[in-house]
């Protein structure tokens, strides 16, 4: 739910997550606590709770209460910062384009015909847009959200490396700092020709390295 002081994930309400925090203190109100947030340049997440004023910081986001250390304590919420350069579309812009849909800073159109990389990248490009770039917590859970309803949630995301030696980078190069490994099944597995990025609903929405040349669907997006 989106707010003046960021993204609630209502999910945590009520939950004190105990992982390491970036930063402690005090704040009047949750609007001041936002306010700190935003200051922090590594803050991406906020705890506010309005029993104690006690304002938390995180350089992380929490996406999945049952994957976050904490216990529940009453009068606990928790909020995404999200700044402007991540959300550069605005709503109307993202519907002005056909097939585009908009969630909370993330205009998308997604595809179930099966794809190669090279040709989802094509195809993306046609739509002057990108494939998604993921590069946080807050994305990955945006991106469960959108596929949650498709049958087929198996789904090419930015993102490729050179070779098995090399790091992985988005397409404009930049390297890539935030990843959802499936460590269950030892991924990434580090084949030589798996050198591109798929999400995979039917894995709990892990990521995969995948073959360039091998078909799956695809998320486009607007930045």
């Amino acid at each position: 739910m989106q707010t003046g002081v960021g993204i609630k994930n209502t999910d945590f309400t009520d939950f004190k997550i105990t992982e390491n925090n970036l930063k402690l203190g005090v704040a009047r109100n949750v609007i001041g606590c936002s306010a700190r947030c935003l200051e922090h340049l590594q803050c991406l997440s906020f705890s506010y709770n309005k029993k104690t004023s006690m304002c938390e910081m995180w350089d992380e986001d929490f996406i999945h209460i049952n994957a976050t250390d904490g216990s529940t304590d009453v009068g606990w919420i928790y909020y995404y910062i999200l700044r402007d350069l991540e959300c550069g579309i605005t709503k109307e812009n993202c519907l002005s384009h056909s097939g585009f849909f908009y969630t909370t800073c993330f205009c998308h159109r997604l595809t179930s015909t099966q794809l190669f990389y090279q040709n989802a990248l094509d195809m993306c490009a046609s739509y002057n847009s990108s494939l998604a770039k993921v590069n946080r917590g807050f994305f990955q859970l945006t991106l469960e959200n959108i596929l949650a309803p498709i049958v087929d949630g198996e789904v090419r995301i930015q993102g490729d490396r050179a070779n098995v030696t090399s790091t992985w980078r988005f397409n404009n190069g930049d390297l890539m700092k935030y990843f959802n490994w499936n460590t269950n099944d030892n991924q990434p597995d580090q084949s030589p020709t798996e050198l591109s990025l798929v999400i995979r609903k039917s894995k709990g929405y892990r990521w995969h390295d995948a073959l360039i040349e091998e078909a799956f669907g695809a998320v486009c997006q607007i930045y």
